[in-house]
């Protein structure tokens, strides 16, 4: 059994041979010039079927997806969300290590038999029985004939990455050609670092082709201890709802504040609450206000995705208390509280999906955002990480004195692709704020504003 599956790549590593193997480039490693000559990634929206439900789940090609190591909940949110099929790297066999805050970790027994309950195929790549150095085989073994779209998941989703990376480049011809250099810019858009001799090495020989991978210029270094967090460019980073039990594991990685962009319970003297996670309701119901609870049980079960599905009595959940959820919808003032208790720099920037965004919006919030990253790595989210990959992108450009065109590409690599006909109100955000004249108008003054949303003690 691999007992350090977290270092999992450095039990792949294999000589490197010269010969046979085409040089592409050996001043890979600068990273300006990685960022000049790299490969232009483009994925889909985040989430799958499910943004809310599926916003950790990280997509590598059309089919195949990569994730830390999955929860009971998530895996039947990855059978909500349009996942057909499952595949663990590791057997698990669960000791002191299987809770993520408060959520259990199923062996894989436990979730093999979970998996056929919610109509997911489930594989194993490695068991007691077989080393690291079958991966390759074993994998390519899971992954035939199996139905897709596919979630492969690994302890922190790292060897994961690797694994499915080598499957990729070794059947190129049969995975719509992934090609080596653009292994090595999906692993910056991943934010996974591959540059160890080891693995580069492995890669370039499973290739044929002589590339380096950089080393990631991502801070926290020690992020995917709270692996669902999504990267947007340096100590940037984004994600959808999180739960309150993983406040910890947040401060742990070494985020140093988190900003909230949902809406609150109210906005303008109205009902505002926005929809909370429920297992087997199904995702992108606008949230009922109503305040009579009767009322909105009766429209949980019109929403119910599978009638026969036995999760919990009701065959389905009413209430999500770890995503801060009361009985009307998700509540801001709880998550608040919760990070008010843990001392944790908080700050809540609501954006109403209700109200499209403009270059005022991101004027009145920009002190905040800087005041919030000026503090260290900043965990900026939502509900599905959409529209905090929009404010966060832009304002990593505003921080780091990037032009549109590196905010467009990035939003492309995180699936978040605008344009004048797509967003249109996204896209004049974008053009106007990184505009010259935006900048002297304004970049200048919010600098020296004091800012008063932060909620840190």
């Amino acid at each position: 059994m691999i007992k350090n599956r977290t270092f999992l790549t450095i039990a792949f590593s294999a000589v490197f041979y010269k010969n046979g193997i085409r040089v592409m480039t050996t001043s890979a490693a600068n990273p300006k010039i990685i960022d000049e000559i790299r490969t232009t990634i483009t994925r889909k929206s985040p989430g799958l079927n499910s943004p809310m439900k599926l916003w950790w789940a990280k997509q590598v090609t059309e089919d195949y997806f990569v994730a830390g190591r999955l929860s009971r909940r998530q895996l039947q949110y990855a059978s909500e969300g349009g996942f057909k099929s499952i595949i663990s790297l590791f057997t698990y066999k669960n000791h002191k290590d299987c809770c993520l805050g408060k959520e259990y970790l199923p062996s894989t027994i436990e979730m093999a038999s979970h998996a056929k309950e919610v109509g997911l195929q489930f594989r194993t790549v490695l068991d007691e029985s077989n080393g690291s150095s079958s991966v390759d085989l074993k994998l390519e073994q899971s992954l035939r004939n199996i139905p897709k779209p596919v979630l492969l998941f690994s302890d922190r989703g790292h060897s994961a990455t690797y694994a499915l990376f080598m499957f990729l480049l070794k059947n190129s011809i049969e995975t719509t050609d992934f090609s080596m250099d653009k292994a090595v810019a999906m692993s910056e858009v991943l934010g996974m670092d591959l540059s160890m001799k080891c693995t580069n090495q492995k890669l370039c020989k499973v290739a044929g082709e002589n590339l380096d991978f950089p080393k990631l210029n991502v801070l926290p270094k020690n992020w995917l201890e709270y692996w669902p967090a999504i990267p947007v460019y340096k100590n940037w980073f984004v994600a959808g709802q999180i739960l309150e039990s993983h406040i910890p594991l947040i401060k742990k990685a070494g985020f140093k504040s988190v900003v909230n962009l949902r809406a609150g319970t109210t906005h303008k003297g109205k009902p505002s609450q926005e929809k909370v996670n429920l297992l087997n309701i199904e995702d992108g119901r606008r949230a009922d206000v109503d305040e009579y609870v009767g009322a909105r049980q009766s429209l949980l079960r019109q929403e119910m995705i599978d009638p026969n599905n036995s999760n919990s009595s009701q065959h389905y959940a009413s209430s999500n208390l770890e995503e801060f959820g009361d009985t009307i919808g998700y509540n801001e003032e709880m998550e608040r509280s919760a990070f008010r208790k843990a001392g944790f720099p908080y700050y809540h920037l609501p954006v109403v999906n209700s109200e499209p965004f403009s270059a005022e919006l991101f004027a009145l919030y920009e002190p905040e955002l800087m005041d919030a990253v000026n503090r260290g790595p900043v965990l900026v989210h939502c509900a599905s990480s959409k529209r905090a990959g929009y404010v966060a992108v832009l304002a990593a450009a505003v921080k780091n004195q990037q032009d549109l065109t590196w905010a467009l590409t990035r939003l492309s690599e995180l699936g978040l692709a605008i344009s004048p006909s797509k967003k249109p109100d996204v896209y004049e955000m974008y053009t106007k704020v990184l505009s010259k004249e935006w900048k002297n108008k304004y970049h200048q003054k919010n600098s020296q504003k004091n800012c008063g949303q932060c909620s840190n003690t």
